[in-house]
């Protein structure tokens, strides 16, 4: 499939945004549990550039941009050396985290999404790839910092990116203009996860089996 310079443009720009913001937010978790200077940046980078790594592998586009482009190495280094300027445990911080955590989050719904599809992924399997690329990298950083990955909760998390990406595919499917639709899906993503934040809504949870207590 042919790759126009508007997507190509939104994805990329959407990528390297994305990779600064999950970035910070793999260098403030890294603080947050007292890894020193190397474990922080270390946390931050893996956590801005390993969705994406993820997403490019599944569809073909080798190397990854995260290898490939001297871009993605910057600015994840750069994003995860920005929260040795703050104090780790501060309510703040804890905010900061959350509301980075749903940027990036949406960033990555969004570009990956048009990543895929622009690379050929059926418009079904597209936002699946967009939620892969959305969630692993901040499933990467709770991982390394000791805390269960957001997508094992059950808080709104993976449905939010889904939510957004599934739009997303529906307009590059219809061919409408891509950036109103990526404004939208963003939008959805982060407003989503912010909002069940602030009203503490949860996806449903299986009933425990009596038989098995």
């Amino acid at each position: 499939m042919e790759i126009d310079s508007v997507s190509s443009t939104l994805y990329q720009g959407g990528d390297l945004i994305g990779v600064f913001v999950f970035a910070i937010s793999g260098g403030l978790a890294g603080r947050r549990a007292g890894l020193d200077f190397f474990g922080v940046v270390t946390v931050g980078a893996l956590t801005g550039l390993g969705g994406g790594i993820m997403r490019d592998i599944l569809i073909g586009d080798i190397p990854p941009a995260s290898l490939s482009d001297w871009r993605y190495i910057v600015i994840a280094t750069l994003g995860a050396m920005l929260p040795m300027l703050v104090k780790p445990t501060s309510k703040r911080a804890l905010r900061s985290l959350l509301v980075l955590d749903a940027g990036g989050l949406a960033l990555f719904a969004v570009a990956s999404t048009t990543k895929a599809y622009q690379f050929g992924v059926i418009p079904l399997a597209a936002p699946l790839i967009g939620v892969l690329a959305a969630t692993g990298g901040g499933a990467l950083r709770d991982v390394l910092t000791n805390e269960i990955p957001n997508i094992l909760r059950r808080e709104i998390y993976a449905l939010a990116a889904l939510a957004g990406a599934a739009i997303v595919a529906l307009g590059l499917w219809l061919q409408w203009p891509i950036v109103p639709v990526a404004i939208v899906g963003l939008v959805v993503v982060a407003g989503l996860r912010i909002l069940s934040l602030r009203y503490r809504w949860r996806s449903p949870m299986q009933q425990e089996d009596p038989g098995l207590a």
